[in-house]
């Protein structure tokens, strides 16, 4: 949880410590980690952590470790309404996006967290960033407490595909690998980043 690009240790923990602590525990074939950062424009480190993020997924896992942008609009206005100002714009990150080594197995990943009033111009969105190397993650924000109490409007359905349909159908006529993640309620069954969890505890100690 948190930013990881101002944290350091993920990289030497990934690099050198997390497979063998998996191992441990469960026989898996695949370790998966991933980083997915907001951009912080005030991370003066932010693409020297990205470059060497990406050279332990090519590289020590094969390209099957992850990296996603959160971009959640095209609409730079939109971007700094929701990361409060905190974001590098969508043309910083385009530019970032260039110095990016090619990717081995899976794509860079370029992740939508919408709601009905998301502004997501499929066109725009080729124009900044390479196919070949990024996908597209349509993720519906969480109906969580907080989303509800800070007036989010949350995708009406998590089980409908066609609420979606609006998102992805304008980015595969574009010619984008699209991924659709309909997740359940995070307050119902936990499963998601841990937010909810930690939310629930302070709750029930105050």
């Amino acid at each position: 949880m948190g930013e990881p690009t101002f944290n350091q240790n993920v990289l030497e923990f990934a690099k050198n410590q997390l497979k063998d602590l998996v191992g441990r525990y469960i026989e898996a074939k695949t370790v998966h980690p991933v980083v997915s950062t907001m951009l912080p424009k005030n991370n003066s480190k932010l693409e020297s952590f990205i470059l060497e993020w990406c050279d332990i997924k090519n590289l020590d896992y094969k390209g099957e470790a992850g990296l996603q942008f959160s971009i959640n609009s095209t609409d730079n206005e939109q971007r700094n309404s929701q990361f409060n100002n905190m974001s590098l714009s969508l043309e910083e990150i385009s530019e970032l996006s260039k110095k990016l080594p090619k990717p081995i197995g899976r794509k860079y990943t370029l992740n939508f967290a919408v709601t009905k009033d998301t502004i997501l111009d499929a066109k725009r969105l080729s124009s900044l960033f390479d196919k070949d190397n990024f996908i597209v993650k349509i993720t519906p924000i969480y109906e969580t407490h907080s989303a509800l109490e800070n007036g989010y409007d949350v995708m009406t359905s998590y089980d409908d595909y066609d609420v979606y349909r609006e998102f992805d159908q304008p980015l595969v006529k574009e010619g984008w690998n699209v991924i659709v993640f309909v997740p359940s309620k995070e307050d119902s069954d936990r499963i998601t980043c841990g937010n909810a969890l930690i939310s629930n505890k302070v709750s029930e100690t105050v």
